[in-house]
C-alpha cells in the first residue's frame, strides 16, 4: 500500500512544476513558483504531524518534483521560454541562474526524499523499495517525456549517487 501513496505523490510531482501553464497571463511558464519546492516545502510546515501514508505521499511529491526539475535542465533550446520567472515577469533569471536554481531545487527535493525513504527496509544495494521504484519511474519519465533523455537519466543516476555518499559520510562523522 506504501507504493501506491508513494508513486500517487510521485506522478503529480512530475507533472506539478508544469501546472504554471494554467497560470500563464500571472505566472508565466517556468514560475519560480511552481518550478520550486516552495509548495511541497509548505504543505511539509504546515502538516508536520500527518500520518505516514501522507508523508509517502509527500515524499513521492518531492521525488517526482525532482525529476521534472532535473529534466527542465536539458531543454532542446534555451531561450527566454525555458528560464525560471518571477510572476508577472517582474525578473526573468539567465541561463545560468536558471540552471542553477533548477538544480539546487531538484538537489533538495532529492535529500528531502531519499531522507524520508531511509526509514524504510533496504532490499537492494542499500536503496529501498520506494526509492527503487521511484528511479524506475523516474527513467521512464525521461524516455518518454525528455528531450535529452540519455543526459537526465545520467544526472539523475549521479545526483542520487552524490546523495548516497553525502549521507554515507555524514553517517561516519556522526559515529565518530
Amino acid at each position: 500500500m506504501t507504493e501506491l501513496y508513494f508513486m500517487c505523490g510521485y506522478i503529480l510531482g512530475l507533472f506539478f512544476p508544469d501546472f504554471d501553464i494554467y497560470f500563464q497571463e500571472t505566472l508565466g511558464h517556468r514560475s519560480i513558483i511552481f518550478h520550486s519546492l516552495f509548495l511541497p516545502l509548505f504543505f511539509l510546515i504546515v502538516f508536520k504531524k500527518i500520518n505516514l501514508h501522507s508523508k509517502i505521499y509527500i515524499t513521492g511529491l518531492f521525488y517526482g518534483i525532482s525529476t521534472h526539475l532535473i529534466a527542465d535542465l536539458f531543454p532542446l533550446i534555451w531561450n527566454n521560454k525555458t528560464f525560471i520567472r518571477l510572476p508577472l515577469d517582474l525578473i526573468v533569471l539567465s541561463k545560468f541562474h536558471s540552471i542553477l536554481w533548477l538544480f539546487v531545487n531538484s538537489l533538495i527535493g532529492f535529500v528531502i526524499s531519499l531522507n524520508h525513504l531511509k526509514k524504510f527496509k533496504k532490499i537492494f544495494f542499500n536503496f529501498s523499495k520506494l526509492e527503487l521504484i521511484g528511479f524506475l519511474l523516474s527513467l521512464i519519465y525521461f524516455v518518454l517525456h525528455a528531450d535529452n533523455y540519455i543526459k537526465v537519466g545520467a544526472l539523475l543516476l549521479i545526483t542520487i549517487f552524490l546523495i548516497k555518499i553525502y549521507k554515507f559520510l555524514i553517517k561516519k562523522i556522526k559515529t565518530h
